[in-house]
């Protein structure tokens, strides 16, 4: 009896510490996945901004983070001219140390004469760009055309153009609101002065009403 109380206990025993050590490693397992991905999110949160091409100096590139915070848009222009622009669009993600694409469009985009864009689309291709953290830089040695190989992107701002455009409204709202507070400020002031120069000093008293009290045998009395 005493003995299948003990081995009893000992399997109970033993199913608690199973039960902990497998809570344990899930716990563990889910710190790790947890900072992976939040390195993941991080990699991309860096590349997200603006670039200009140091080589050509006539290519330009915006890259935003996806949905998914595991991928990346890039939108890259080039200027052909004053009414011609190439443009390539790719969702890109990192494969190693390499930000790869395979679904990169190009197009080719002229203009009507009041600014109206027209696409045309060239051809679609894959190909990757290799990051540089340091320098904030990325090279773009796999792109199916020749002349972008060379195009280096140097990071110019951690913000895209949208998000700057957006800042400047608001920096030009609150100055517009600011002004108008210091001339509403401006105009009481000035309304206050007005009053102290229409009113009424003391000297007007003394000249138009009594001018002086006189006291004669305890009393009080006003002479005009």
């Amino acid at each position: 009896m005493i003995n299948r109380i003990f081995k009893s206990i000992f399997v109970c025993t033993c199913g608690i510490f199973l039960c902990a050590c497998s809570s344990q490693t899930n716990v563990q397992e889910e710190q790790s996945t947890t900072k992976k991905e939040e390195s993941i999110d991080m990699e991309y949160k860096e590349l997200k901004g603006r670039y200009v091409d140091v080589v050509s100096g006539e290519a330009e590139m915006e890259i935003n983070i996806n949905k998914d915070k595991k991928s990346v848009e890039i939108v890259i222009n080039w200027e052909n001219g004053d009414d011609e622009v190439s443009r390539w669009i790719m969702n890109a993600s990192f494969q190693g140390a390499k930000l790869s694409y395979n679904d990169c469009q190009e197009y080719l985009i002229s203009f009507t004469q009041d600014g109206t864009e027209v696409p045309a689309t060239i051809s679609q291709s894959s190909g990757f760009f290799k990051v540089n953290k340091s320098n904030r830089t990325l090279a773009w040695t796999g792109s199916s055309s020749n002349r972008c190989k060379t195009c280096i992107f140097e990071k110019v701002s951690d913000m895209t153009a949208k998000e700057e455009e957006e800042k400047l409204q608001k920096e030009e709202e609150e100055r517009l609101k600011q002004e108008a507070e210091e001339e509403n400020l401006e105009g009481e002031e000035s309304e206050d002065e007005e009053f102290e120069d229409e009113g009424f000093e003391d000297e007007d008293f003394v000249d138009e009403g009594f001018e002086e009290v006189v006291e004669e045998e305890g009393q009080e009395e006003y002479y005009e």
